[in-house]
């Protein structure tokens, strides 16, 4: 859908949804639907671009779905800008007019009983780069259950210059 808005400035923009199925429909490994928004205010000098893997999407088979989002903003003002797949590091100040973007990755459930998922993300913005992913599995059956997870993170602010860098793991047994 394509968009005009007149107020106090124009608006311009496009909405849509993006389907794909890979490589074909006759042999499919995976299904892609992207929900998008991209649009340029001359009222607030923005431009902005977003857009959402839908809960259709998924690879291999439909037990393991597809996640997460992409964001793209320049606010012509201030400066400022942001380029973010799969969102933000959980010690950053997100600024309350960033967008919201989920994360990269996927949640696999072969099995009542076992849940894989996995996620990544990677931002540059004005004011930081930071990075990271996770994958963890968990098992449970009756009172038995197990799992682990292992991650990395990584955040650079450069003002004031700071920088973390965290790298973890984890492993459970519980009977």
């Amino acid at each position: 859908v394509l968009f005009i808005k007149l107020d106090s400035g124009i608006t311009v923009g496009i909405l849509g949804l993006s389907a794909m199925s890979l490589p074909s429909k006759e042999f499919g490994i995976g299904y892609v639907e992207l929900a998008f928004l991209a649009y340029y205010s001359s009222e607030e000098n923005v431009l902005w671009i977003q857009a959402e893997l839908t809960n259709a999407s998924y690879l291999f088979h439909s037990s393991c779905q597809l996640t997460g989002g992409f964001a793209m903003v320049t606010w012509f003002n201030t400066g400022e800008f942001v380029l973010s797949l799969g969102g933000y590091h959980k010690n950053f100040q997100v600024p309350a007019y960033y967008p919201t973007v989920s994360r990269l990755g996927f949640i696999w459930k072969p099995s009542n009983s076992l849940c894989i998922k996995g996620g990544t993300y990677f931002t540059v913005c004005t004011s930081a780069v930071m990075l990271g992913g996770r994958l963890e599995a968990s098992y449970k059956s009756g009172c038995i259950s197990a799992g682990f997870w292992i991650g990395m993170d990584v955040l650079i602010v450069f003002d004031p210059f700071h920088y973390e860098f965290e790298v973890g793991m984890g492993v459970y047994l519980r009977v």
